[in-house]
């Protein structure tokens, strides 16, 4: 595997053109297995159950009935929470946690882990404690290998 890191964007497409994409389905197996990081948004956690990576895991998903009951049913944990991470997979709820999500995700790329539940660090610091490092190249590549994937989804469709 190529990937550092799978990052799957949600929305109301994602039932119909991720849940039950196969080559999709691959990619993330293939990255779990592999010890990378695994993250989804709103609807998209379903993939994650789906692949059967969330069974015993707590989870987080946007709250449609249908979503819901897809991740209950792989055995999954679910937690009406904004932002979930256990262990290398980062599951978020909807838009409204996307900073959170991508927070999340670059804490735990950089391997410094987060803490339970998760809060975000805070955006400003005060003097004289010196500023965050900015997210390094693997945030870049994680962002690069998610338009990777959606291009070839894309493009397997047309």
């Amino acid at each position: 595997m190529s990937y550092g890191t799978i990052v799957i964007v949600g929305g109301t497409g994602s039932k119909q053109h991720l849940w039950d994409d196969e080559e999709l389905r691959a990619l993330v197996k293939d990255a779990y297995d592999e010890d990378k990081v695994v993250s989804a948004i709103c609807l998209s956690p379903v993939v994650l159950a789906r692949v059967g990576i969330l069974k015993d895991k707590e989870c987080t998903v946007f709250p449609a009935p249908d979503a819901v009951a897809a991740v209950e049913n792989s055995g999954a944990i679910y937690v009406d929470d904004g932002v979930v991470v256990s262990d290398k997979i980062i599951t978020a709820k909807s838009p409204e946690n996307a900073v959170e999500f991508a927070n999340a995700i670059t804490e735990v790329i950089k391997g410094e882990g987060v803490e339970l539940p998760y809060t975000p660090t805070p955006t400003s610091t005060p003097t004289p404690t010196p500023t965050p490092k900015p997210a390094g190249f693997e945030a870049v590549f994680a962002v690069a290998g998610l338009l990777a994937v959606l291009y070839l989804i894309r493009r397997k469709r047309e």
